[in-house]
């Protein structure tokens, strides 16, 4: 499967127009939160990217509104607002969890792994994570010599090994690309990557 993966546009419409460009050649749209800055811009933003006309799985950041894109997101089917969900789409279970973004621990997540995921996940063959955060002690959480990402997602991560793990939040670590165990992390940064599966 081809997925074009994107953070952090902040209302940046020439950043939507590379990943829309990038989205041509993708079966499937990954967006990892911070749509955001501009009042308004959030609707137009979206409705843009469903014209893709592909699956667009989509999680807020910590700039976003839950509710204001969780009811955008309902106005355009392909886009899917999985926070604390999951989506399976040929074979691949797409797992999300927006917001946050500062928080070394995320009791919320926790308690979302353990009522729910371990169980949905036992018969997933290929996952893909998407929060806004980084995971804990990568490439792509590190920030002036030091380590902040979410140790919570690290744990989901070593013990169900998906195979990849899309985040964002740190504007210095777009681009940048990191693995725990199998799991290849990355925060692709606005103008998006795309990549397979």
């Amino acid at each position: 499967m081809r997925l074009v993966l994107f953070t952090d546009i902040h209302g940046s419409e020439s950043a939507l127009a590379s990943v829309l460009e990038k989205a041509r050649a993708a079966d499937a749209i990954v967006f990892a939160g911070d749509i955001n800055t501009v009042e308004g811009s959030v609707e137009k933003l979206l409705r843009g990217l469903s014209r893709a006309g592909k699956p667009c799985i989509v999680v807020h950041g910590n700039h976003d509104s839950l509710e204001e894109i969780k009811a955008v997101c309902g106005k355009y089917p392909p886009l899917l607002f999985l926070h604390q969900g999951v989506y399976e789409h040929e074979g691949v279970t797409f797992v999300g969890h927006g917001g946050g973004g500062f928080a070394r621990k995320d009791e919320a997540f926790e308690r979302f792994w353990e009522k729910f995921l371990r169980g949905e996940l036992k018969k997933a063959e290929k996952v893909v994570f998407v929060t806004h955060a980084p995971p804990y002690g990568t490439k792509v959480d590190s920030l002036y010599g030091e380590f902040r990402g979410n140790e919570s997602y690290r744990r989901f991560i070593e013990e169900q090994h998906p195979v990849l793990h899309v985040c964002g939040h740190f504007h210095e670590n777009f681009g940048k690309e990191d693995f725990i165990g199998p799991t290849r992390v990355i925060n692709p940064g606005p103008r998006g990557v795309l990549t397979e599966i």
